[in-house]
């Protein structure tokens, strides 16, 4: 009922109703549908590597509700869950399955409770509930890196997310000798710091002739530690070449660009169009060029090749397609005994060829 209305705004405006008017009947409010806030949570969990629980909290939970989620995800198929209190739930991940095909959020869509209604918690997005990582994914290599003079391992696969999350552990290196440098979604370089070797001293292959392998025991891409069940070998550690330095004291070293004067990098001079009447600031070419490399010759060791870079000349001598049975002969640098090349048209050593 109102009893009384001022409009004016001032003590003196009131106008009183008698008897009061009616305008409303109060009744009591009946809802069958609880109130649920769910929390957002941006946890990283991986697909399924280490099965990771992921716990939803947030107000009003209880023990007869089914999930909705923005993923293919069914209750009983691909994940458990249990009530802890009306503040938390707990799903589990079952054997076999994932978060996720993807990467990308896990949202919550939808309640459903008592089944029979639901609680739409965001018409557009859902409540995110956790973030989920790609499962990494390591691939084996047989590459060969030497003891001290390589200074970069690549680790190819899949699933790496960036430097500062990443985190590998080889053996058997010394932790304290090597460091995440680089990090794409399919190659982790680990680069050897300064001073350190890639064997410990008691393995060192000074006048040694063998291989040792280079293994990675556990990886973390940002979502906690995984160790493998099994050591991935991702190269083979040989001895260092004898009276080989390789120095990488190149301002831009590391850059995956050859930067010393062993490989020459061309440029060509632009000038600034004077007579453009539009002043369009437009340049062209004076035809000039000039050759330029930022670091000298054998600082950017690794960026250039390694030690073991190898290096052919070309070389013009003609030779018959087979009468004289004719040697080629070929110059470079850093050819070993070891070396194996491959030659277009597509010739088979041992085959079409030996090679000495």
């Amino acid at each position: 009922q109102v009893s009384a209305i001022n409009t004016r705004g001032d003590v003196d405006g009131w106008v009183q109703f008698y008897p009061p008017v009616h305008i409303a009947d109060i009744v009591e409010v009946i809802s069958t549908t609880p109130v649920i806030q769910v929390f957002p949570s941006a946890r990283l969990i991986y697909q399924s590597c280490n099965y990771q629980n992921i716990a939803i909290n947030g107000i009003g939970f209880i023990r007869n509700m089914a999930f909705v989620f923005n993923s293919d995800l069914t209750e009983g198929v691909d994940y458990n869950w249990d009530f802890e209190n009306s503040n938390t739930v707990i799903l589990t991940l079952k054997y076999g399955m994932k978060w996720r095909e993807d990467a990308g959020d896990l949202s919550l869509i939808s309640i459903l409770v008592d089944n029979t209604n639901y609680i739409i918690l965001n018409q557009n997005y859902g409540i995110r509930v956790a973030i989920v990582l790609l499962d990494p994914v390591i691939m084996p290599s047989d590459r060969l890196y030497h003891e001290t003079q390589s200074k970069l391992v690549s680790i190819k696969g899949s699933g790496f997310t960036y430097v500062s999350a990443c985190k590998i552990t080889l053996r058997p290196t010394m932790t304290s000798y090597y460091k995440v440098f680089k990090v794409t979604n399919d190659d982790i370089e680990i680069q050897l710091s300064s001073g350190g070797a890639w064997l410990p001293s008691f393995l060192s292959l000074v006048n040694d002739d063998r291989r040792i392998p280079l293994q990675v025991t556990s990886i973390d891409t940002g979502a906690g530690e995984i160790s493998l069940p099994e050591p991935i070998t991702i190269g083979y550690i040989i001895k260092d070449k004898d009276g080989a330095v390789c120095d990488d004291s190149c301002e831009f070293a590391f850059d995956g660009v050859c930067d010393d004067s062993s490989v020459s990098n061309s440029y060509t001079s632009f000038i600034y169009d004077s007579s453009d009447i539009n002043n369009n600031g437009d340049y062209y070419s004076s035809g000039d060029s000039y050759s330029s490399s930022p670091c000298v010759e054998g600082t950017d060791c690794t960026d250039c090749g390694g030690v073991d870079k190898v290096t052919i000349f070309p070389n013009s001598t003609n030779i018959y397609q087979s009468i004289l049975h004719q040697s080629i002969f070929i110059y470079g640098t850093g050819l070993e005994s070891n070396l194996s090349i491959s030659l277009e048209p597509s010739l088979k050593i041992g085959i079409d060829y030996q090679l000495e």
